[in-house]
């Protein structure tokens, strides 16, 4: 089920417990729940869903043990810490281990050569259980833009040169053609030959650069029209998944109506005769149960072995596709985003052809977690003993974009805990007004305004009296080493981080406060229902003792590149 059922069955389950009189309790009446698995834990910090996970782990009761797993996290301790806090003892355990080893590929239009497959990263081993966070790689040199660019420009550079000198051969000719027919004297004809050589059309070194210097000298304009001509045809790149054996795959797109556009527009063939037969019985069973799911459009696309999975299409007809997909008889599915999580539909491999999407704030590029979940869908344990992820080229990203994605690791999960109507409504439906300040007070974010920040701090003051020492030792001995010297560097960073932190921590102290403050005021006035949040101090005099088992927190770092504090820890097979 999802989070939101959850959520909604603990406020409906606490509302009938003054009313029954079978149970005493919440926690009676949920006693038969021994175990919640929250996978996919990282969505506590989506704008929009992520209040209703930290609703469900403050209501869970204190019996029932927390599963929580996700394999994008960036700050587990400060997560497991949390759920320490407001439900019961966690035990965080972090894995780099990946049973698939995943491989990253770019696929591109090579001149006069097509869509062409080549390896993202390169410096490192693929075959390793760490190559899907890009440790130790770098991107390939083939694939520069710089020097696509450089070559643009070279190949622009000879053609024009060809150009004039064939437009300067032609115009020769017929001046030679006119001074034989008597229309041009000799004079004329050499006046001719001078103007011509001193054109536009070309330079005196002969390289037809001046037109094109002043036209095209803008790299920037060069590049947009590089990546659009290296930018391949989507049927060039199915056959060569199909030509490399990298079928089963997913192709994930930002838009429902492109996956439909996709699916139908696909004119390569990727299921024999048996496979299409069975394909066929699964249409008619679904057209015989029930008839308004089947997508005509899509039918033609579904007997090639090519359908579409979005949020727009009927269950049935997304579970017809999941099934067919499952047994082997779908090579290929169109899907958007929402498939990388919550489905069972592993594949060999996984094919991302747009970096960036449209937002609020307008077209910005994929988050890291995002990426990697659509990526972690490559690779079938059991089946497959490489997975692979494959990025397309774009008209406006290419491979240093992907790079970029890849290398800057996940993005630390933050509290997304607001206070709306439909909050305010059920707290004040099943705890009286003490324990719903209570219960505002224990929200992910004011764990972190307040441990979270210590932790902070303890570390970074760490760090500072080891570097202290090293400099010091150094200094004793007269000589500076280049790790002294870089840890003199860092004792002065981590000092003006330190007191950045601080500042940092006293705004948010003030912003919180005026909250408050407001909150209260709001609450004073007559029919109005509003809920304060209670300040630190009084939020630790109110904690309760946990009991019963202590919760897990599952992470796989091994897409985490930038986290070298901790060494990897396998989970025992």
């Amino acid at each position: 089920m999802t989070t939101e059922i959850l959520r909604n069955i603990m406020y409906r389950t606490a509302e009938t417990v003054g009313t029954n009189k079978v149970g005493g309790t919440r926690d009676d009446r949920l006693g038969d729940v021994g175990l919640v698995v929250l996978d996919e834990v990282h969505y506590l910090g989506d704008p929009w869903r992520g209040s209703v996970w930290e609703e469900v782990i403050i209501n869970c009761p204190r019996h029932i043990q927390i599963l929580a797993m996700s394999a994008t996290v960036r700050n587990p301790d400060d997560l497991g810490g949390w759920i320490s806090a407001v439900h019961g003892d966690c035990v965080t355990i972090k894995t780099r281990f990946r049973p698939v080893p995943l491989q990253w590929v770019f696929c591109n239009k090579v001149p006069r050569r097509g869509a062409m497959f080549d390896d993202l990263l390169v410096g490192g081993n693929r075959n390793s259980s760490n190559s899907s966070s890009g440790q130790g790689m770098r991107l390939n040199p083939r694939l520069r833009m710089d020097d696509w660019v450089d070559e643009e420009l070279r190949y622009q550079a000879a053609r024009e040169a060809r150009q004039a000198r064939e437009l300067q051969q032609a115009l020769q000719n017929q001046q030679q053609d006119d001074l034989l027919s008597g229309g041009l004297t000799e004079d004329d004809l050499n006046s001719l030959s001078r103007d011509s050589s001193s054109g536009d059309g070309s330079s005196s070194n002969g390289n037809g650069g001046g037109r094109f210097r002043r036209k095209e000298n803008d790299r920037a304009a060069v590049a947009r029209r590089v990546m659009a001509k290296r930018t391949p045809a989507q049927d060039q790149v199915i056959r060569q998944l199909q030509q490399n054996k990298m079928l089963p795959a997913i192709w994930f797109i930002m838009s429902r109506r492109d996956c439909d556009l996709s699916a139908i527009n696909s004119n390569v063939v990727l299921v024999n005769p048996e496979e299409e037969a069975q394909l066929v019985e699964e249409l008619q069973q679904l057209y015989a149960d029930n008839p308004d799911a089947v997508r005509v459009k899509l039918v033609p696309a579904l007997l090639r072995g090519v359908s579409s999975h979005h949020a727009g299409c009927l269950p049935a007809w997304k579970s017809l596709v999941e099934r067919c997909f499952q047994k082997g008889l779908l090579k290929l599915v169109f899907a958007t985003g929402t498939l990388a999580a919550g489905i069972n539909m592993p594949a060999r491999t996984t094919i991302i052809s747009n970096l960036a999407r449209k937002s609020d704030d307008g077209v910005q590029l994929l988050p890291h977690n995002e990426l990697l979940q659509m990526a972690g869908r490559a690779g079938r344990r059991g089946y497959d003993t490489l997975g692979h992820t494959v990025i397309v080229q774009g008209r406006y990203e290419g491979a240093e974009t992907a790079h970029q994605i890849i290398t800057a690791g996940p993005e630390p999960l933050l509290s997304q805990f607001t206070t709306s109507y439909s909050l305010v409504l059920n707290l004040c439906s099943v705890y009286s007004l003490d324990e719903a300040r209570e219960f505002l007070s224990k929200s992910f974010g004011t764990y972190l305004l307040g441990e979270g920040t210590r932790t902070q701090r303890q570390e970074a003051h760490q760090l500072i009296q080891a570097a202290t020492e090293l400099a010091k030792l150094a200094k004793e001995k007269g000589v500076a080493t280049d790790a002294q010297k870089a840890a003199a560097a860092e004792v002065k960073k981590q000092k003006s981080a330190l007191l950045e932190l601080r500042g940092r921590a006293t705004q948010e102290r003030c912003a919180a406060v005026r909250q408050l403050l407001a909150g209260q005021q709001h609450l004073d006035a007559p029919g109005t229902a509003a809920v304060d949040q209670l300040d630190e101090t009084q939020q630790q005099q109110q904690q309760q003792q946990a009991s019963g088992l202590p919760a897990l927190l599952l992470l796989n770092l091994s897409r985490h590149p930038n986290d070298e504090t901790q060494p990897a820890q396998l989970l025992p097979a």
